[in-house]
């Protein structure tokens, strides 16, 4: 290939190169392009997004190919999708040598992109204060805006680019021209923070006051921002210190509202009007409570700012302060004699809203002030409801030791404990109860804490108050009990707590029991579990009546049963004790009367066993002759005799049998026995538990059908002279035999009350000789 088609080669490489961006391999072909003329060729291939080889290098700041292409006639205007064009790329990457050839080459100094940029706004925005000398030098249009209205100079204070700003300055640029928005240059630097680009505009005669469309001056944008060097400025060139927005904001409400104690300072040194509200009543104090600022709570009451100005809704500043959780200027107010108890328009208090929202610190703070503890809302809601209904435990813990009033209820009837049990506070729940709540003071609609905690499913609020002795089978204005609630609802577990505790399932809302709702519901485990409770039936006949000197012996007999059975016990207890002693002895016994014991029991075991027993016996005696220490060696007819005792399987017996022989008998055998012996002693007790339980099942049997009885008799007392009243006095002779009167029919209620525990090892009785389990 000879040197013009390597040149063209290269030409065509490097363009290549600068269109991936890839700098350093268009660098190293630019000296084998001999000739513009090749690369030109190069050039006249087209890009889809428009980017040409001279934009390229442009962005990349590469000024020998860019000197190389415009040698090659490349288009120095050619833009890309975007309209940007190599001049915009250059300005905007701050590459001066690049604008400095483009504008050599007659590049349109002002020609803007889509969106109205032109080079030198592009160049004042990065703050590239060389390129915007060559730009104006080349004869610039110094306020040229984009779309947006935004002018050079106003790019530049926004950016807070002050050698740019000096420049445009002195170029005379348009120093309060406004962007679409109202925006001037000043309020771009005060908003920007830059008091060097603030210091410019105002030497060069910047309108101070000059507010953006929604009515913001500089000076409100410098305190919305904490620019404390800007509002010293705009105040030392006679901003309006007061000048509101369109909303009626001033300077500083805003720095109160954004917690800005050094604009504030500044502001009330100028003589800000320090109560100027804005169109909603709001005022610096109010906004600075609202916010928790408490050091410009602290300037504005030390200017005197009125404490209790309220709002348009007459919420005061202590209030804005309460229901914000702002302790340390709800302080700072009460300190400055705030009134603690001026409502809002809907009647709610400081402390109510503290109560509401569950700031402790307010709560306490305002109960030392003295607040209405027990003062409520429009709606009659106290600070203790409210407190219960969010379930701030600490709060009501407060407010009772500050003696409120316990059930003052809602307008609707409903109680702080309703309110508490219907949330499911448990906490307050309780503290309430502390306090003596009306455990059974229901709402205008008849219901009650109970019923509320049950129909929610908050069940240990239900147990809570079932151990206050709340009435179970209370209904509401419907007839629904709390019973029925929970089944209708599903809750099985508080279902069981609820009739557990004594709750009637046979009462019925309209036409259905709890049992009908809760299958009807397809509640399958509770009504499984309320058809368990149905096992009597539903009327039973009354027996006939009882004497007292027959109920007097049949609690006589149930007492002296229960009376041997404890004898019983200690008898067996006393036994246990001998037997321990024994064992404390077991060594000496075993070495003075081995051989004796072993005869006797071979002697009572079986004949059979005797000629074994009297070898054992002579063997320990020649052992005892001899002095040996040591154990005495098993015996065979210890063995028998404790196998003849388990044969037997009396209990007594076997214990006798252990104590005997115990010494002699070999360990095997022995630990059988006494497993057995444990076997015995158990059964013994379970027998001795079924005898207790049917006698306590009689005494009560016994005590419930007296009952029935009595009250049959003394029921309805016939009236004089009438047959039924013949009737009883005849019944009432001793000699007279008397027929049993007619049956008495009993609810299943009625039943399940009188046979309650039966069967369950619980206590279910008591009398002098103890508790009957």
């Amino acid at each position: 290939m000879d040197a013009s088609g390597g040149s063209f080669v290269a030409a065509n490489a490097m363009v290549d190169a600068l269109r991936r961006g890839d700098e350093a391999k268009a660098e190293g072909l630019i000296d084998r392009v001999t000739g513009a003329a090749h690369l030109g060729l190069c050039l006249l291939r087209a890009y889809s997004d428009g980017v040409t080889p001279l934009f390229a290098a442009c962005v990349k700041g590469r000024g020998d190919c860019v000197q190389l292409l415009l040698a090659a006639h490349a288009t120095v205007d050619q833009a890309d999708s975007d309209g940007n064009t190599p001049l915009i790329a250059a300005c905007d990457r701050g590459h001066g040598v690049c604008v400095q050839q483009l504008l050599t080459a007659h590049a349109v100094v002002d020609e803007a992109d889509s969106n109205g940029f032109t080079p030198l706004i592009a160049a004042c925005d990065k703050g590239y204060g060389d390129c915007v000398q060559l730009l104006h030098a080349a004869h610039a249009a110094v306020d040229q805006a984009d779309s947006d209205g935004n002018t050079p100079l106003f790019a530049a204070c926004g950016k807070g680019n002050g050698d740019c700003v000096q420049l445009l300055l002195a170029a005379h640029a348009v120093v309060d021209q406004a962007n679409r928005n109202g925006f001037t240059p000043l309020i771009a630097a005060c908003t920007k923070g830059d008091g060097g680009c603030v210091r410019l505009l105002l030497a060069a005669h910047a309108a101070v006051d000059q507010a953006d469309s929604n009515g913001n001056t500089p000076l409100i944008m410098a305190c919305d921002k904490g620019r404390g060097d800007c509002v010293r400025l705009l105040l030392a060139a006679h901003a309006a210190v007061d000048q509101a927005n369109t909303d009626g904001i001033t300077p500083l409400l805003i720095a109160c509202d954004r917690g800005h104690g050094g604009c504030v300072q500044l502001l009330l040194a100028a003589h800000a009007v320090v109560d100027q509200a804005d169109s909603s009543g709001t005022t610096p104090l109010f906004a600075a409570c609202v916010k928790g600022r408490g050091d410009c709570v602290q300037l504005l009451l030390a200017a005197h700012a009125v404490v209790d100005q309220a709002d348009s809704n007459s919420r005061t500043p202590l209030y804005a302060a309460c229901i914000k959780g702002s302790g340390d200027c709800a302080r700072l107010l009460l300190a400055a004699h705030a009134v603690v108890d001026q409502a809002d328009s809907s009647g709610t208090t400081p402390l109510y809203a503290a109560c509401d929202k569950g700031y402790g610190g307010c709560v306490q703070l305002l109960l030392a002030a003295h607040a209405a503890v027990d003062q409520a809302d429009s709606d009659g809601t106290t600070p203790l409801y409210a407190a219960c209904d969010e379930g701030h435990g600490k709060c009501v813990q407060l407010l009772l030791a500050a003696h409120a009033a316990v059930d003052q209820a809602h307008s609707d009837g409903v109680t702080p404990l309703i309110a508490a049990c219907d949330e499911g506070h448990g906490g307050c729940v309780r503290l309430l109860l502390a306090a003596h709540a009306a455990v059974n003071q229901a709402a205008c609609d008849g219901v009650t804490p109970l019923y509320a905690a049950c129909f929610k499913g908050h069940g240990k609020c239900a147990q809570m108050l079932l151990a206050a002795h709340a009435a179970v089978n209370q209904a509401a204005s419907n007839g629904v009990t709390a019973l029925i609630a929970a089944c209708n609802e599903g809750h099985g577990d508080i279902v069981k707590v609820l009739v557990h505790a004594g709750a009637r399932t046979d009462m019925r809302c309209g036409a259905a029991t709890a049992l009908n709702l809760a299958e009807a519901h397809g509640h399958t485990a509770i009504a499984t579990f309320l058809r368990s409770r149905r096992r009597a039936p539903a009327t039973i006949a009354a027996v006939a009546p009882v004497s007292s000197a027959e109920r007097a012996a049949a609690e006589r007999a149930a007492e002296l049963a229960a009376a041997a059975l404890l004898a019983e016990e200690e008898a067996e207890a006393a036994h246990k004790q001998q037997a321990h002693t024994k064992k404390a002895s077991k060594k000496a016994k075993a070495k003075q009367a081995g051989a004796s014991e072993a005869r006797a029991s071979a002697a009572s075991a079986s004949a059979a066993a005797s000629g074994s027993a009297e070898a054992d016996s002579a063997v320990l005696a020649a052992a005892g002759d001899e002095d040996v220490v040591g154990p005495p060696a098993p015996s065979a007819a210890a063995d028998e005799a404790l196998r003849v005792a388990m044969a037997a399987a009396q209990y007594e017996g076997l214990v006798g049998a252990i104590e005997e022989h115990h010494a002699l008998a070999s360990e095997d055998v022995l630990a059988e026995a006494r497993a057995m012996r444990e076997r015995l002693h158990k059964k013994r007790k379970q027998e001795s538990q079924k005898l207790r339980r049917k006698h306590a099942a009689e005494m009560k049997m016994q005590a419930s059908l007296s009952k029935l009885s009595l009250h049959e008799v003394t029921q309805s007392p016939p009236a004089t002279g009438s047959a039924s009243a013949e009737a009883a006095r005849a019944s009432e002779a001793p000699e007279a035999p008397s027929v049993p009167p007619a049956a008495v029919a009993l609810t299943l209620a009625e039943l399940a009350a009188a046979t309650d525990g039966f069967g369950e090892q619980r206590l279910i009785g008591s009398g002098g000789y103890g508790n009957v389990f």
